[in-house]
């Protein structure tokens, strides 16, 4: 049976590349593929139930990490994370000057307070994610970064430690905007690619889904149509807008051994192109 989930919150390629291997490596799953773009994790397997098991090898690598059948369409809001992270803000901020501005026993001891304020309302889930890495043997970013703040407080550096954590807690912030925001874009591609394929089948041209499209099969791209699926170029040439892709304005050339990517716009020739790849449109099937 075939099987196609969606792994919410993995926004570590690193991570997602050990729990593709671990899946791989368990007995009864295989041709385990993870696209880390759109999420997506494919496999075939004979069990009945695997949603269960996949979510213990993910927990047993990443923290957070969610099994789910079908792609959430939620917004992401303000979450109680993103709100304890602009008060730590504000209290490294404040820990800042008055390490700067003010010298006395009392400000010594409130720079203390609001350091270490800041550093656990922003790092908490570092510091836990970093100990279970250390309990397992797995030095990360995340026990490396423990370390030298637990370092920094011990040698007096509170608002270096608090800094660091900030600094480290709002970066990966950004990296997960980021790494969703591509996905987002892709998935706009992915929605401009056609539905339907023109095969050779006995000599005819025949129009079916393009999902059902194999690999190596030849396919028939008309003047002015949209590439269905990537592939390479057997007969023909032509040019193939990819502004939509890429953001490349100007047309490329290609002719025969060239590769063409889904979602370009053939120009005024006639293609035929064999697939390198399957269009699969996410949707957990048995």
């Amino acid at each position: 049976m075939k099987y196609t989930l969606i792994l919410e919150n993995l926004n570590c390629a690193h991570c997602a590349g050990k729990i593709e291997q671990a899946i791989a490596e368990t007995d009864g799953y295989e041709k385990v593929s993870f696209n880390f773009a759109t999420k997506e994790l494919r496999f075939e397997s004979e069990k009945k139930h695997p949603a269960a098991e996949i979510q213990q090898i993910c927990d047993s690598i990443e923290d957070g990490v969610s099994v789910k059948e079908t792609a959430s369409k939620e917004k992401k809001k303000l979450t109680t994370e993103h709100i304890l992270l602009i008060i730590a803000l504000v209290f490294g901020a404040a820990a800042v000057v008055f390490h700067l501005a003010v010298h006395n026993e009392a400000a010594d001891i409130a720079v203390l307070v609001l350091s270490l304020a800041a550093t656990v309302l922003a790092g908490w889930k570092v510091f836990i994610k970093g100990f279970k890495n250390l309990i397992k043997f797995r030095i990360e970013e995340t026990v490396l970064m423990s370390i030298a703040v637990i370092a920094a407080f011990i040698l007096g550096e509170y608002v270096e430690g608090a800094m660091v954590t900030l600094l480290f807690t709002v970066g990966e912030l950004i990296e997960d905007f980021a790494v969703d925001a591509s996905r987002r874009d892709i998935e706009k591609l992915s929605q401009i690619r056609p539905d339907t394929a023109i095969i050779i089948h006995h000599g005819h041209e025949e129009e079916v889904a393009a999902e059902s499209v194999a690999v190596g099969e030849i396919i028939v791209i008309k003047p002015h149509a949209r590439i269905p699926i990537d592939g390479v170029v057997v007969e023909g040439s032509s040019t193939v807008d990819n502004a939509a892709l890429t953001g490349e304005s100007i047309p490329v050339a290609v002719a025969v051994n060239d590769e063409v990517l889904s979602g370009g716009i053939n120009g005024d020739s006639l293609l035929k192109i064999r697939t390198t790849r399957l269009l699969r449109r996410a949707k957990a099937k048995n």
